[in-house]
């Protein structure tokens, strides 16, 4: 079962977050026959936007993340409102030699390119944020977003 946990510490004036994301990875893979590399950047995004939905205040209101990348990857595309997210990679059978660590080589898969993260709050116009892409990685890149 996936969960987003929050707690405030020291004083209230840290926010520790902890998202358990695997269902909806999985779920993820089933739908659109992702590769595994295709799988571990789509469930980066999605357990983003999960933490970011979770943060939006109002009932209707929602995000969208747009990855517009040159490497083989392509894109990714997340929606999420509430805590409910969606979403799909351009590429989803994108397939890279592992890092020697065994690890998915997300760097390469991704390349250079932007960060686009809209929000609706209900109001007149959308606030939108872009970001350029820093390494690749995504956890870097979104960190440099933040």
């Amino acid at each position: 079962m996936d969960e987003i946990l929050k707690a405030l510490v020291f004083g209230g004036y840290v926010k520790v977050v902890a998202l358990t994301t695997s269902d909806l990875v999985n779920k993820a893979i089933e739908l659109h026959g992702l590769s595994t590399l295709a799988a571990t950047a789509l469930g980066k995004v999605m357990t983003i936007g999960a933490y970011m939905s979770s943060e939006l205040k109002g009932e209707k209101e929602k995000l969208s993340i747009n990855i517009k990348c040159d490497g083989p990857i392509e894109g990714i595309v997340v929606a999420a409102e509430q805590g409910r997210v969606r979403g799909y990679v351009l590429n989803p059978a994108v397939c890279l030699p592992k890092l020697g660590n065994g690890k998915e080589n997300i760097m390469k898969a991704i390349g250079n390119g932007r960060i686009t993260v809209i929000k609706d709050l209900g109001m007149k116009e959308c606030y939108s944020g872009v970001s350029e892409i820093v390494n690749g990685t995504l956890d870097a890149d979104f960190a440099w977003y933040f």
